[in-house]
């Protein structure tokens, strides 16, 4: 992102948001809940409502690696609502708590992917949806980023598996059901079946 770029950007966000609100300015004294802008000497920078010298409430702050998030911040950390978007056009939008995705979101990844769902710690947690870029689709669980537990892969030529998932593979007992009709039902260990069980 280019320098004049971010400056328009930190501009009109300034200005958006100096409208948008009904606190009173800061005018350098940032211990009162207020509304204003903070520039840090490594270049990143916050606008939005301050409280007790911390971001606090709505603000967007933009990083010096061209990183911007935009949403809800708490005591200084990135608490509720947000978007976070990447320089390398990655973004993630939804709930976070101590600066990190956590609650439902959802993620779209420059090369065509994309994830909706829980997360936790950063990372797809409990229950969401994978969407590959060749068009493969997951739904199911999810344990730090790892598929695990019960789940359902559609694969893009038609292929279907549903069952379980330990470690991203089938493992455990599920079905695979090719396109052309023929079925593997029942137990599966590193994405081979292995038998009936």
């Amino acid at each position: 992102m280019s320098l004049v770029f971010k400056f328009i950007l930190f501009f009109f966000i300034f200005i958006n948001h100096s409208n948008s609100t009904n606190l009173p300015k800061c005018n350098g004294d940032y211990s009162k809940h207020c509304s204003g802008s903070i520039i840090h000497k490594n270049g990143e920078k916050y606008v939005g409502e301050i409280q007790n010298y911390k971001y606090h409430g709505k603000g967007t702050y933009l990083y010096s690696n061209g990183n911007i998030y935009i949403g809800e911040f708490s005591n200084g950390i990135q608490n509720g609502k947000g978007k976070f978007s990447f320089s390398n056009g990655d973004e993630y939008e939804g709930t976070f708590k101590d600066g990190l995705f956590d609650g439902v979101g959802q993620a779209k990844f420059s090369n065509g992917e994309e994830y909706i769902g829980q997360y936790k710690n950063d990372l797809p947690h409990g229950k969401g949806t994978q969407i590959f870029s060749n068009g493969d689709k997951f739904t199911g669980e999810f344990s730090y980023g790892v598929k695990e537990g019960l789940g359902v892969l559609i694969y893009q030529n038609g292929d279907k598996y549903e069952g379980e998932f330990k470690n991203n593979m089938f493992n455990g007992i599920g079905e695979m059901i090719k396109k052309d009709g023929t079925k593997e039902k029942g137990l599966f260990k590193n994405h081979i079946f292995v038998g009936d069980n």
